[in-house]
């Protein structure tokens, strides 16, 4: 309908001027006068007016009170009658007039008649649409509803919210709110919400009752012209969604675990429970934590007390027979249903721990072995920075692990040897191992070292390098020595042997029988020289075999 659009039914055309007249100077809009009864059907349904003012004592088919039925039945408009004084009273109720005037009345009284009309009317369609309204919420599905009247007492109930009270909707309409909700710290919560909610103000609470989680709202309900005549309780229930985290919680693979403020545990996951070898929830929900889950005293808590952040960091955990389990540990806070909680997230530590125990016991087997080694152990990156050195090799460099690490190879030793660790390091690189000779030399005095490189074989960093160089200076020196000594035992048996013959030739020359008596002497001597021959190859067999083994050199050469 058109808001202040009134609409004048009179066949006395100079008495609907008038009126027309004075509608319009109160601020009404007439658009047109209509004269007849089946005219006033038609221009109800073109101008859809707020209100129209009928001629009851109008004479046709149909006469005027006829016209006002039919109106108001089919386009519920509502209806003013106006009459001269003939009107039949008994057919004008019948019409459920909006008001009733004189066709003389003055203007203030008609001004009067058609506001309480309109006013009336306006009242009536704001209380339909705020039943349209109620109706609709009453209906919305899964959501308890319950209206409440000043009295506290249910006003409308739907069938969501009896259902979860047992008792029909028919039977609580009426029962005080009191009464329904008995007496306990909810209930005298939600007194005091009602309070603030008829008072003019919306309010949310969250409880947990047993394993259902509800939230509850209180909105004041206002009738058309503001005032608050009630309130209505808006009742979820989130326990199908406990279940649904329930399920989600269960299926992850670290254990979960919620803590209030008040440090009561509120949730554990079947990860949780394993872990504790607990059996069921039911073993630690309500429970202080400090009492249940860690070895905390009970006012050091790292996260309430000493407010702590804890992002994977190392903790302990409490099983169900008192055993300490390593486990690393998240703490985030969050709240759900305006609480403030606390969710814990922990893995089982305990393999990582032993793990971690067995390499360290490695490593220190590993240093204990390169530290009683005599040959020189140290590790290098890739690109020739020192990360240890065993105490041979600080011992012989004459330097401290503290001086060494860090230092490159290149700072550290000399050019020809940096040179020649580099080379050595490049082919680990390319063939997985290595193995060289190298000579070091300080004044007049040489060493030589078998070096031998490797990847390390522990950890992860794939650029770690193992180098053991072995002093090999006793077996150069001796290489050295025995192979001055075979050629002079070459020369010696030649020098011998060739004596030997030409004495034999000379006796035979001049006194055949004084041969044939030295010839035995002289055939032991010759087998003499003949061991000595077999001494020189068996010396020779052993200098190829230390230079084949040790990669030793002839004569002393530098070499790789």
């Amino acid at each position: 309908m058109v808001h202040n659009v009134i609409a004048v039914v009179d066949d006395n055309v100079e008495a609907a001027e008038h009126l027309r007249h004075i509608l319009i100077s109160s601020g009404y809009e007439v658009p047109e006068i209509v004269t007849h009864g089946a005219e006033a059907t038609k221009a109800a349904e073109r101008l859809s007016p707020e209100l129209m003012i009928i001629n009851a004592d109008m004479d046709g088919d149909p006469d005027g009170v006829q016209t006002a039925i039919t109106i108001g039945s089919r386009y519920s408009i509502p209806v003013v009658f106006l009459s001269g004084g003939g009107i039949d009273s008994e057919r004008a109720v019948s019409a459920t007039p909006y008001g009733y005037m004189h066709r003389n009345s003055d203007p203030d009284t008609v001004r009067v008649v058609v506001a309480f009309a309109l006013n009336k009317y306006r009242r009536e369609q704001g209380a339909k649409e705020h039943e349209k309204t109620l109706n609709k919420l009453l209906d919305i599905p899964s959501v308890g509803i319950v209206l409440i009247d000043r009295t506290y007492a249910v006003r409308s109930i739907n069938q969501e919210a009896a259902r979860r009270i047992n008792r029909s909707a028919d039977d609580l309409i009426g029962t005080s709110i009191e009464d329904l909700i008995g007496r306990d710290p909810f209930s005298e919560d939600l007194l005091e919400a009602l309070k603030e909610s008829f008072s003019g103000k919306s309010v949310t609470m969250n409880v947990e009752i047993g394993e259902h989680w509800i939230e509850e709202i209180l909105c004041p309900i206002r009738d058309p012209i503001g005032n608050i005549t009630g309130v209505a309780l808006y009742i979820y229930n989130f326990s199908d969604l406990r279940r649904k985290y329930q399920e989600l919680l269960d299926a992850l693979p670290f254990g979960i675990v919620i803590v209030n403020h008040n440090k009561v545990i509120r949730f554990v996951n079947r990860e949780a429970l394993n872990l504790m070898k607990r059996l069921s929830p039911a073993e630690l929900s309500g429970k202080i934590c400090y009492e249940a889950l860690c070895p905390a005293d009970k006012d050091a808590c790292p996260i309430f007390d000493r407010h702590q952040t804890l992002d994977r960091s190392e903790r302990i955990l409490v099983d169900r027979f008192g055993n300490h389990i390593p486990i690393l540990k998240s703490v985030s806070e969050f709240k759900f249903f305006d609480q403030p909680l606390l969710l814990e997230s922990f893995i089982d530590y305990s393999d990582y721990k032993m793990a971690e125990r067995s390499i360290r016991e490695s490593e220190e087997k590993y240093k204990i072995l390169a530290e009683s080694s005599d040959d020189i152990i140290l590790m290098t990156s890739t690109h020739g920075e020192i990360r240890y050195m065993n105490s041979a090799g600080l011992d012989y460099f004459g330097n401290t692990q503290c001086s060494v690490i860090g230092c490159n190879l290149k700072s550290f030793f000399s050019g020809d040897l940096t040179e020649h660790l580099m080379e050595g390091i490049h082919q680990v690189q390319e063939q997985g191992t290595t193995d060289f000779l190298i000579r070091t030399s300080e004044g007049e005095e040489s060493r030589w070292f078998n070096v031998h490189i490797r990847p390390v074989p522990l950890g992860s960093d794939a650029e770690l390098l193992l180098a053991v160089a072995r002093d090999m200076t006793m077996y150069q020196e001796s290489v050295i020595s025995l192979e001055k000594n075979m050629e002079k035992l070459a020369i010696l048996n030649d020098e011998i042997r060739n004596p030997l013959q030409m004495i034999l030739g000379t006796v035979l020359l001049k006194d055949p029988d004084l041969a044939e008596k030295i010839q035995p002497f002289l055939s032991e001597i010759d087998e003499l020289v003949d061991r000595l021959d077999q001494g020189w190859l068996e010396s020779k067999k052993v200098h190829e075999m230390l230079k084949k083994h040790y990669g030793l050199f002839e004569d002393g050469q530098d070499g790789r």
